[in-house]
């Protein structure tokens, strides 16, 4: 990834300007379009107003975004502006999203720990700077397992998740002294 710019608006993604129907509440009202299943009209909670978004997740969870946010965002990369998504998503979760955003080049994953293409092809220069410390990570991740815990690791390079959901045989109190 060449970057060409000197200037750029960094921005989280969930909760920022996608909003989850499962965490964020919103709720899909209806289908917008014959043609594309994606297209959603949707309501906020607190909300009497309709929104037309677009469904990022296409599966079991909604992740929706308004087209209007789009928009401003196409306005704003025409202006000289690029947008550089910065989340914790892995790079699986971030292809359809990519598909949605045709105008993005690259985003920031992980919570830092990759800096990709639309490809999803690593910086190289950022991967070589983390290479300790990813080295340690893997090192933590094994340890971890072999202490019975399971991660939510699929499709990740640089970080590890651990969720009380997927270690039943831990309370929330010991869970949370452990990993808060």
């Amino acid at each position: 990834m060449k970057i060409t710019n000197s200037v750029a608006i960094f921005s989280d993604l969930d909760g920022t300007f996608c909003f989850q129907d499962k965490i964020h509440g919103i709720e899909r009202l209806r289908t917008a379009s014959d043609s594309d299943p994606g297209d959603s009209i949707v309501k906020q909670p607190g909300r009497d107003s309709e929104v037309f978004a677009l469904d990022w997740g296409r599966g079991s969870i909604g992740v929706y975004v308004d087209i209007a946010t789009l928009i401003r965002i196409r306005v704003l990369q025409r202006l000289g502006l690029p947008l550089i998504p910065v989340t914790g998503a892995r790079a699986n979760t971030m292809i359809p999203r990519f598909h949605s955003m045709p105008f993005i080049e690259g985003a920031v994953i992980e919570n830092g720990g990759r800096i990709v293409d639309r490809e999803m092809n690593d910086n190289q220069e950022w991967e070589d700077h983390l290479s300790a410390q990813v080295a340690a990570l893997k090192t933590m991740e094994k340890y971890l397992e072999s202490q019975g815990i399971k991660m939510d690791n699929k499709g990740r390079k640089a970080m590890i998740r651990i969720r009380l959901q997927d270690n039943p045989h831990m309370t929330k109190e010991m869970f949370d002294l452990f990993f808060r």
